[in-house]
């Protein structure tokens, strides 16, 4: 049962795909939420707001979250210091180094989560991952996270080193895959010598899918992908790690004999399944 110390709330980005589905899921709670955004149809729009109608928007309000990239994040949370000091803020960026940093400095009065969500805003909180940082903690940081547990999130909790280091393997390598795959197959269409028709005839499972998954990934926000990939601490490293793999696997799988391949696929099998 929630302590209800949270009951209203001001999204930041609250047009975006995030923005959006906190909105909801917030409202289903019975938590009152302003929207604020920049573009499209919130309850505060940016460019045409008085600093202060937003004043008197964060003074009525127990949560701020910041749904946007990076950058916006660290931007409008500079803006809240000494204008929001009691409450809750919280972000959800892809990368926490940076935001971390910037969240120990600002707001000191007010208790500080930041989030990240392992899936996207359409595939929904209902049985989805989602990590969980408490840079300044207290109840409405515990009430967020029994929130997060009410709307069936499975919630990890760690810190920030922890959260890159991670990401760095399921985020940064995992879209750099999915990206080269994307490129391979526009390089493949661009040539023309095997017609789409006939590659969709042929197609298994497994190849339609990395096909799904690549191409929802390109039609997203190539911001937010860029800076997963430059702005986690271990991105260099990590991107090193599949550049040698690649190659190590290539020159395998085109070995005279099979051996090499039996090896590999002996050491890299993971041994729990």
């Amino acid at each position: 049962m929630r302590t209800k110390l949270i009951s209203s709330a001001l999204v930041f980005g609250g047009c975006g795909g995030f923005g959006v589905a906190f909105t909801e899921q917030l409202t289903a709670s019975g938590i009152s939420v302003i929207t604020v955004d920049r573009e499209g149809e919130p309850d505060i729009l940016v460019q045409d707001v008085e600093p202060s109608a937003l004043a008197e928007a964060l003074a009525k309000v127990d949560l701020v979250l910041l749904c946007m990239p990076q950058a916006a994040s660290v931007s409008v949370l500079q803006g809240l210091d000494g204008r929001f000091e009691e409450g809750l803020v919280v972000d959800i960026c892809s990368v926490k180094s940076e935001i971390a940093k910037v969240a120990e400095s600002v707001c000191l009065e007010s208790e500080y989560v930041s989030f990240h969500p392992m899936f996207g805003p359409d595939r929904g909180f209902k049985d989805s991952n989602g990590v969980v940082i408490p840079i300044r903690g207290g109840q409405r940081a515990e009430e967020f996270k029994s929130l997060l547990i009410e709307w069936h999130v499975r919630v990890i909790d760690t810190d920030v080193a922890t959260h890159d280091r991670v990401t760095s393997l399921v985020q940064v390598v995992t879209h750099a895959v999915l990206a080269s795959f994307a490129n391979l197959r526009a390089n493949i269409r661009e040539a023309g010598d095997i017609p789409e028709d006939i590659v969709d005839a042929f197609a298994t499972p497994v190849f339609a899918e990395l096909e799904r998954v690549s191409q929802g990934m390109v039609r997203e926000n190539p911001e937010l992908y860029h800076n997963i990939q430059t702005a986690n601490p271990w991105g260099d490293e990590t991107r090193a790690m599949l550049t040698q793999a690649v190659s190590e696997t290539l020159s395998i799988l085109s070995e005279p004999d099979a051996e090499g391949v039996r090896s590999l696929f002996s050491r890299v099998r993971n041994q729990s399944n």
